[in-house]
């Protein structure tokens, strides 16, 4: 199947819009663009508050200023107090500023219902296709490979959190295709065997195997 070309879509919608402009009749008004998940390109108002933080991070003497609401500035005071040097501009650490990814890893955890989020598990990246792309470069460097070590890991850390009982296996993988050998696979359902989990096996890929 032929993967949709976006650019095609955007083109259609303006081709609509210039027609509506010039009056020609069609059964709507009016196009709004959903397909790319842009909610302000469809008319919602964004958050105040998130850009009223950042033009105060972008232009510190704002915070103090009566210019923004308390809340405002003291979020950005805090940001600000983060970031080397009080500045947006300084390099920051690499998996973002702190006082975000904490709170991040809080929001996390009291959305889980008390499952502990590590920060040092979080990392900020400047949208999901990035972080995607780069994920999936060092995962292929390192192989995708199953550990049995590190499903006993998954398993021991569930404790106390929720009762496993299942074990959901994709072979061969998605998105990256990969193929786990013969003896993972046997560990595999050992491992499932010892801790009486049952074993759901995604095959649907089975037959796409090249090389």
């Amino acid at each position: 199947m032929k993967m949709l070309d976006y650019t095609v879509l955007t083109r259609r919608g303006n081709q609509i819009k210039e027609e509506l402009r010039q009056k020609l009749r069609k059964p709507y008004k009016q196009v709004i663009d959903l397909y790319r998940g842009d909610p302000h390109a469809a008319g919602v108002k964004p958050l105040s508050f998130v850009r009223q933080v950042l033009a105060a991070c972008l232009y510190p003497d704002l915070v103090n200023s009566n210019t923004l609401p308390v809340d405002v500035r003291q979020r950005a005071q805090r940001l600000l107090g983060e970031c080397a040097g009080g500045s947006v501009g300084s390099y920051t650490a690499t998996a973002g500023i702190p006082e975000i990814v904490h709170r991040i890893s809080e929001f996390i955890t009291k959305r889980d219902g008390g499952a502990p989020s590590d920060p040092e598990n979080i990392y900020i990246s400047p949208g999901s296709q990035w972080a995607l792309r780069n994920i999936l470069k060092g995962w292929e460097e390192q192989g995708w490979e199953l550990h049995v070590e590190e499903l006993h890991r998954a398993l021991d850390s569930a404790k106390g959190l929720c009762n496993p009982v299942a074990l959901y296996v994709i072979n061969p993988g998605n998105p990256a295709g990969y193929v786990q050998s013969r003896k993972t696979m046997q560990e595999v359902i050992r491992f499932a065997s010892e801790k009486r989990l049952f074993l759901l096996a995604d095959e649907v890929y089975q037959e796409c195997v090249h090389g």
